[in-house]
Order: structure tokens, then sequence, then C-alpha cells
């Protein structure tokens, strides 16, 4: 029998809408990086920029912001910037920094592709910049030779006379003074090493290793002598035969003087 005071309604369903998930960076914007020109709006320098014309004749431009940084501009080379860092704990050093977030010693110009830059962008871009690169062979020779002069002025006209002979140069080992760091003979290994550089004079890139490998030779050719072991002769018992028959012999003879004479049997009456 049915409840008079309960009646039946129809069912209230709500459909809950889903929520919009985040479209893709891809979609919402094209890069993920800002401009140079967009970084110039946000900080906007501070003072007037700071022109000057080194004695090389190079312009340069510095530009301070607000948030006590500063640029270096190179207008002379398409306005080529790169940034002033401080050390830490050191506000007052100052060195720059190039695109690449590396501390930059030093700005290289590439006479044959006109191109400006620190060590490590020219190398990214397949430029490698040293000092000894377009120098011939002679000049390489002779650059280390004038090194070895400066340092060892007494000796390095006897050794570069006789080049490769590694007894001679072993025979002029400098003693190291109190103003070089140590006392003493120079150390051979550290000997070695500087006159094979002397008579090799600078590496072109991929030789460094050929030099290592002579250093190495040297080293070992002269310094370290591998010790021989002396071994059994090939029969060994028969140059100690004579000993031990004389041994054998002498201990038979104190078998038979150590022998007594049997003590005589008492027996009762």
């Amino acid at each position: 029998m049915a409840k008079a005071h309960l009646k039946l309604v129809a069912p209230v369903v709500v459909n809950r809408t889903v929520t919009p998930r985040r479209r893709p960076n891809n979609e919402l914007r094209t890069r993920e990086y800002l401009t140079t020109a967009e970084v110039e709006q946000l900080i906007p320098p501070i003072t007037e920029p700071l022109r000057k014309i080194l004695p090389n004749g190079i312009a340069v431009i510095v530009e301070h912001y607000r948030d006590q940084t500063a640029r270096l501009i190179l207008p002379q080379f398409s306005n080529r910037c790169y940034w002033l860092a401080t050390r830490k704990g050191k506000p007052s050093d100052l060195y720059l920094k190039d695109h690449l977030g590396k501390k930059v010693r030093n700005l290289f110009y590439d006479t044959k592709t006109g191109i400006l830059g620190s060590r490590h962008e020219l190398q990214k871009q397949g430029i490698y910049s040293y000092a000894s690169r377009d120098l011939t062979p002679a000049k390489r020779q002779q650059r280390w030779a004038d090194i070895l002069r400066d340092e060892y002025p007494t000796k390095a006209t006897t050794i570069l006379a006789n080049p490769h002979n590694i007894p001679l140069a072993l025979k002029h080992r400098p003693k190291q003074t109190s103003l070089s760091g140590g006392k003493g003979w120079k150390h051979k290994k550290s000997w070695i090493a500087i006159v094979e550089r002397a008579w090799w004079g600078y590496v072109r890139k991929g030789e460094a290793e050929k030099l290592q490998s002579a250093i190495t030779a040297s080293i070992t050719e002269h310094l370290w002598k591998p010790k021989t072991k002396k071994g059994k002769p090939h029969n060994f018992w028969k140059p100690l035969f004579p000993l031990n028959a004389l041994r054998q012999k002498m201990k038979r003879r104190r078998q038979e003087l150590e022998i007594e004479p049997p003590l005589p049997k008492w027996t009762r009456g």
C-alpha cells in the first residue's frame, strides 16, 4: 500500500561544464624571450650615455641603468654591446660579459671575416683566435727560444745549440732560488718539459698531444730506469751441492762424537 504523503518527482540533473585547459605556449606567443628593444623599454637609462673615443680610434658608448648595471656599446661594429658586471663582494671590480654569459678578458677582431667578439663568441662561429695563429715555424721556435734565454740566460745557449740532447740538458739543470718559489736543484721532470718546449716552439692546434708524448718519452727514457729482477740460476741446486755435502758430512761427524758407549747392565747376585 502506497503512502499518501509521498509523490513522484522528476529528477533534477545539472551537467557541470569542464574548465578549459590552458593553451600551449606556441599558440599564445611566438617566442620565449625578450628582444633587446623590449629590454631597453623595461629598463630605461638613468643618465645620458657616456661617449668616448679610445686612443686607437674606436668609439665607445657606456649606458647606465636604474638597476645599477651598465652596458658597453661599440657603434663602429654594428652597435655590438656587452654588459658590465661586478664581482660578488667587490663592486669596484668590473668586467665585461658577452652574449653567452661568459667573462670577457679581451675582444678580438678577425680581419678575414670582419667580426668582432670575445674568444668564446668567435669559437662558436668557427673562428679560432690565438696569439701564434699566423706565426711561421721559425717564429714559433724563436719565441720559445727567447723565453728560455730570458729565464735562463747562462744555460740557454748551450741547450739550444744541442737540440734533443737530454743528458746534456740535465747536466745544465739550474738551481732554484727563493724568488722562484723553491730551493735546491730544479726538478728533472719540469726541466725536461721546459727544454723540450724550447726545442719544439709554439705548437699549432692539434699538435699539443705530440709535444706531450715527446716529453713523456724523454722522461721515461732518461729518468725511469726499469728495475731488473735477479732471478734464480738455471740449475739452482747444482751450485749448492758442494756446500750441502760438506754440511751433511759435518752433521754426521757431530752425531758420531755425541754417541756414548752403552752403560753396563747391573744384575742382582
